[in-house]
């Protein structure tokens, strides 16, 4: 099994980002013994909030991909696909929704991020731009899709215009064996032994006098597809969809990363040195395509 060499440069700002810059002379070395007695720093770094890069595959599907030690998400335009440690990459497709829609990204963060991945400079990544949320712009007639964080959680809503059918939305997932309704109207994504699981949709409207709860569910159609099923909303008002997917809850972080090193700079510039193996998902290229792949 084929493994990279990495090094990740990053300095954690309070609004809870990385940002990545020059390496400072008067660094203080930590070895993999005293990674534990800065366990403190390793709790903020998994704390850090979800947030989208740009990136730009060989076909131009893929658009942005967020990352974190428990998965790596790849937004394209006819859908997004999850990637975990140790499991095989599930794909939530738009069915017959718009095959070339505009993906747009917004709230764009302060920080940017530097992948200084080998010993050639020419590879490496840098200046690659962090936003906060990616809009893909009429998925299907009069309906957009939304992508942000809450926390580390992935969450996205689909806005549905006045006049626009909910109906349409169809998501089809592939790379799952089945997929179940919760008692609670959850949705459970079963992979092998292990599960993924979509908490109930909340839809709701705005209003003059507050937001609106609209009844709501998710509709299997199919064993790997799913729709809405909405009661009744003002038609004449904007409709908002919002499910989240709660994976952390059933699958670790870590693989099999290997830090050898880290680096602490005068500046608070944070390096990581190590290992990971080809298939890991926190580390860019390496998980995109297996990601993306029908």
């Amino acid at each position: 099994m084929r493994a990279r060499t990495f090094i990740l440069a990053a300095v954690l700002f309070t609004v809870g980002i990385f940002v990545t810059g020059t390496f400072r002379e008067n660094a203080v070395a930590w070895s993999p013994s005293a990674i534990a007695e800065r366990s403190g720093l390793a709790e903020t770094l998994k704390r850090l909030p979800r947030h989208f890069e740009e990136h730009r595959d060989a076909d131009g599907r893929v658009r942005f991909v967020s990352r974190t030690p428990e998965s790596t998400v790849v937004l394209s335009g006819d859908g997004a696909a999850l990637a975990l440690p140790e499991a095989r990459p599930v794909r939530m497709r738009l069915a017959g929704g718009n095959p070339s829609p505009d993906v747009v990204p917004s709230e764009e963060l302060t920080g940017k991020t530097h992948y200084l991945i080998g010993s050639d400079p020419a590879k490496w990544r840098t200046d690659v731009k962090t936003f906060a949320k990616v809009r893909v712009a009429r998925v299907y007639p009069g309906v957009d899709l939304v992508y942000y964080a809450r926390g580390r959680e992935l969450e996205y809503d689909f806005i549905v215009a006045p006049a626009a059918d909910p109906a349409r939305i169809s998501l089809q997932f592939e790379g799952v064996d089945s997929l179940a309704l919760d008692a609670d109207g959850g949705l459970r994504l079963r992979i092998g032994s292990r599960d993924i699981r979509m908490e109930p949709p909340h839809l709701y409207q705005e209003a003059a006098n507050g937001r609106q709860t609209i009844d709501g569910r998710y509709l299997v159609d199919g064993p790997r597809a799913v729709r809405f099923a909405v009661g009744a909303y003002d038609r004449d008002r904007r409709l908002v969809i919002d499910p989240v997917v709660t994976y952390s809850t059933y699958f670790g972080g870590g693989g099999e990363d290997v830090v050898t090193g880290i680096a602490v700079d005068d500046a608070g510039f944070i390096y990581f040195t190590g290992t990971t193996p080809t298939f890991a998902s926190g580390w860019p290229n390496l998980a995109v395509s297996d990601a993306m792949r029908k």
